[in-house]
């Protein structure tokens, strides 16, 4: 067996420590990564020169310290030959000698590689590169729900209380013009005191509808929108951008496909129609952005928290998957040791586990569905009765950095009042705008035919200015249809998001078509995240459980196919024939001996109780 280096491609001699070589898997459930690291080599002579003069070149033009210079190394065992690492030479924190060179190698497939580069960008970055489009954006509506709405129920009420003294007004006065039309009509001067007469209940009808529309606009509001982007096509354009193909096995599911990340939006433009309200009546891609406001590192430590879950780097691709390995084998069987001694994780164990979603204060619908922000699990041992004597410890709080977006599915009491007015007076103030729009053809007709007697007049001399212009007919506003489909759409009090809110969308082939499904309020919820994901932390008694025996293992003959499989799966079997998992295992291909930590899924204790609340807010 025998190593092969190369740098920049090109073969070179090994470092001169090359025999101390070792590969280092990592599994620990506490940084919740997997990552492989190799020790740090010793160039001399020939290759100490390379890297030097790479090193200089960063003054004269060159790649400089700032660039990693590529670094592969290939074993040859048993007339095969295998890669064993690929990634880089990082000269940032070497140390240079007179013929010698001291540097750190980070492969690529490591958590090294994520953490290092998941921070160096942003969002915002990705946008202005042109990696995100507008294309990505999804528009989600919403409306205004205000919490309390007593004002805004007052205003209502009193609105429509005057609507309806108006509305009285208006056919008691049209009526009246119809009983009175046959004496106006006997002179010239009566016509004209009936035409008055009936714009002024035109006016008075063109009142009541602004009066309608300014109460529907100015206090329920229309449906408006905000940008967001899909939660996989973040973590996708996130890993492309460090060269990594995005991966995993839940979220790419039909269900959690559909969850997307509405970031914060602080400042709101007048609408385009209408500069008394501030939103978008319309998704406007020249003024909103959807994207994610944050680093890519930020977003992954976010879907962690969330998901209880943990980042694999390996062949390209980042991959996030259960924080508990998956699989019931281990290919690779440790051999009879003898091995007395061994741990439990009793000593981390955690009695109280807690989740909690952040809410907005300026949203004071995350606050009053209060319900699916929080849970709690507590353990407590059944079997002793001197409280004293309970050794149960420990605290996790797991804080989900965003709040729920609420999903509208019912009409407020403001909805209801003006849906209830709004159907039956619509059909109202049609008929009358049909009558008045019949009054207005014939006003128009007679005002044409004074205009004609006008221009004679002039014939013989006599001018009179009347200067009456033609009177538009009314448009139906369609009251009716004011209060639209608004149920499945999204609740905000105000038009500004102050916490990045995680949202489950069926998009529409159409804006003001795309709802929050209806597995929103259920999916974003504490209880429901940690019964999916984050029960695996649990230490109660369950085929699942936390509970572990923790072994060490030394001197573990293996060689690179063993290494290999072991690396891919993260689980071996133990002599006994029980599956454990493996927290770390180093490896040395000089010598051909493994190094093991591991954890087997074994109980230690029947006498716990689990009790799990949620916060009801009261």
């Amino acid at each position: 067996m025998f190593q092969t280096h190369y740098i920049n491609g090109k073969q070179v001699n090994p470092p001169v420590n090359y025999e101390e070589l070792s590969i280092e898997l990592n599994f620990d459930t506490d940084s919740e990564e997997r990552g492989v690291s190799v020790t740090t080599f010793e160039w001399v002579n020939a290759e100490a020169k390379i890297l030097k003069d790479i090193f200089l070149s960063g003054v004269s033009g060159g790649n400089g310290v700032l660039v990693g210079i590529l670094h592969k190394i290939t074993i040859t065992e048993g007339g095969a030959t295998e890669t064993i690492f690929d990634g880089y030479i990082d000269l940032t924190e070497a140390q240079f000698d007179r013929d010698k060179v001291t540097a750190d190698s980070t492969p690529f497939d490591s958590p090294e590689f994520i953490n290092d580069k998941a921070d160096g960008f942003s969002y915002e970055q990705l946008y202005e590169n042109g990696e995100l489009t507008d294309a990505d954006n999804v528009a989600v509506p919403y409306v205004i729900n205000s919490i309390p709405d007593y004002t805004q129920a007052f205003l209502a009420i009193l609105t429509l209380t005057v609507i309806g003294i108006e509305i009285k007004s208006l056919v008691n006065s049209l009526s009246q013009k119809g009983v009175e039309s046959a004496s106006y009509i006997d002179s010239v001067g009566g016509l004209i005191g009936l035409i008055f007469k009936i714009l002024y209940g035109i006016i008075l009808m063109f009142t009541v509808i602004e009066l309608i529309l300014n109460l529907f606009d100015l206090i329920i509001q229309r449906v408006k929108y905000k940008l967001g982007m899909s939660l996989n096509r973040l973590l996708e354009v996130g890993a492309a951008h460090v060269g990594l193909i995005y991966e995993s096995p839940f979220l790419q599911t039909t269900t959690w496909n559909k969850a997307h990340i509405l970031p914060e939006s602080f400042s709101n433009p007048a609408t385009q129609t209408d500069s008394r309200i501030k939103g978008f009546f319309q998704p406007d891609n020249k003024k909103q952005t959807g994207y994610f406001r944050g680093t890519f590192g930020d977003l992954l430590r976010a879907v962690k928290a969330t998901f209880n879950a943990r980042i694999v780097i390996g062949d390209g691709k980042l991959k996030i998957v259960p924080l508990l390995k998956q699989g019931t084998n281990g290919t690779f069987r440790l051999p009879r040791h003898y091995k007395p001694e061994f741990q439990t994780n009793a000593g981390s164990m955690i009695s109280n586990y807690n989740i909690l979603l952040r809410y907005d204060q300026n949203d004071r619908n995350t606050i009053d569905q209060w319900k699916g922000n929080n849970m709690n699990a507590f353990l407590e041992v059944t079997s002793v009765s001197d409280k004293r004597l309970k050794l149960v410890k420990g605290f996790k709080q797991v804080q989900i950095p965003f709040a729920r977006g609420i999903r509208k599915n019912e009409l407020n009491t403001i909805e209801k009042l003006i849906d209830a007015l709004l159907d039956p007076l619509g059909k109202v103030i049609g008929s009358l705008i049909s009558v008045a729009n019949k009054a207005i053809k014939a006003i128009n007709k007679v005002l044409d035919f004074i205009e004609e007697m006008n221009s004679k007049l002039k014939v013989i001399g006599i001018e009179i200015n009347l200067n009456l212009p033609e009177i538009k007919e009314i448009n139906d506003p369609n009251l009716g249809d004011l209060i639209d489909n608004r149920i499945g759409m999204m609740l905000l009090e105000a038009d500004f998001i102050t916490v990045p809110k995680l949202v489950m969308l069926d998009v529409g082939d159409e804006p003001v078509k795309t709802k929050l499904s209806a597995q929103n309020n259920t999916h974003i919820n504490a209880l429901y995240l940690y019964n999916t994901f984050h029960f695996t932390n649990s230490f109660a008694p369950s085929p699942k459980s936390a509970q572990r025996y923790r072994l060490d293992y030394k001197d573990v003959e293996m060689n690179l196919d063993d290494f290999k499989q072991v690396a891919k799966e993260g689980l071996i079997a133990l002599p006994s024939g029980f599956i454990a998992d493996v927290i770390s295992c180093q490896y040395n291909p000089s010598k051909r001996l493994g190094v093991f930590k591991i954890e087997e899924r074994r109980m230690w204790a029947n006498n716990i109780r689990e009790v799990i609340s949620q916060g009801e807010g009261r």
